[in-house]
């Protein structure tokens, strides 16, 4: 199986800077306070995910996105669930499957760089996710078979796919120096050199079928790498960002399948309408908390 795991952690280039040296950009609340490095470091972790965006652009969404972490922490602190420096370790100790800080602080150096960046990024996800799920307890769900059905109706097109792809993996490590960045994007670009990529970094923790590919059917990816792996054409990669790594997936072939049917797909629908009705209120939430919370850009 292709390897994706803690999705949402990445490293971050060590900076070699302290507060007291940074700018500050951004105040939010009573003491939280957003600088240029911790701007900088998201933004060249979104310019890894998106290399052909607007630099500039970038950095204002990493700036929104810091305002944000800080004002969900907020609103978790008021509702007593925060999450301690204990709780992101225990929780980093569990994901790797080890026993002490110290092993833990020697793994993360080695293989993310920082230590710091990277257990400030695992509270931002840990936060994230307690945010959904105290908004999801609180959100009412009603199972609504009219509206599954309309929601089948009006995406039949796309819901209906039923697929198999043949991938062929490579997975390049992060350096700080942004060159895996750079070597990912030739590879898009040049599809064809591709083979040299699993020659010199190897085909990640898959198993490979005889002709050197991966097979899989429709909802056996994750949703998101299978929206950008059936948007491919054959000969065609993908790049999926992966917490200190970047993995390309290029498309061998692809075959349709007979059609999923309602029946077949009603807790897949389900899932979605649930998610949209919470994502929904995710918003209107931040969008409250943006209104009532103190927030000043300094710069």
């Amino acid at each position: 199986m292709i390897s994706i795991l803690c999705l949402f952690f990445i490293s971050a280039s060590p900076s070699g800077s302290t507060i007291l040296q940074e700018k500050i950009e951004v105040r939010v609340g009573k003491d939280k306070i957003i600088t240029t490095s911790d701007i900088d470091q998201l933004t060249e972790r979104l310019v890894i995910e998106n290399p052909t965006a607007d630099r500039k652009q970038i950095r204002v969404k990493a700036r929104d996105e810091l305002i944000d972490q800080a004002l969900r922490a907020d609103y978790l602190k008021q509702y007593g669930m925060e999450i301690g420096d204990r709780d992101v370790k225990n929780a980093m100790l569990a994901s790797f499957g080890l026993k002490s800080d110290s092993d833990l602080r020697d793994f993360i150096q080695s293989h993310f760089g920082d230590f710091e960046a990277f257990q400030n990024q695992f509270r931002s996800q840990m936060e994230r996710s307690r945010f959904f799920s105290v908004i999801q307890r609180q959100s009412s769900r009603t199972k609504d078979e009219a509206a599954m059905m309309n929601y089948f109706n009006r995406n039949r097109s796309e819901l209906e796919k039923n697929r198999v792809v043949e991938l062929e993996e490579c997975t390049i490590p992060n350096s700080a120096d942004k060159s895996a960045a750079d070597q990912a994007l030739a590879f898009v670009k040049n599809p064809k050199d591709f083979h040299v990529c699993i020659k010199k970094f190897g085909h990640g923790a898959g198993k490979a079928a005889p002709t050197g590919a991966l097979k899989f059917e429709s909802g056996s990816l994750p949703e998101f790498v299978e929206k950008k792996v059936f948007e491919l054409k054959p000969g065609e990669v993908a790049q999926i960002q992966l917490p200190g790594r970047i993995q390309l997936l290029k498309l061998v072939s692809i075959k349709n399948l007979k059609p999923f049917t309602f029946e077949q797909l009603k807790s897949k629908i389900e899932a979605r309408l649930e998610e949209q009705s919470i994502a929904s209120e995710v918003d209107r939430i931040m969008s409250d908390l943006r209104s009532n919370s103190f927030v000043k850009i300094l710069s």
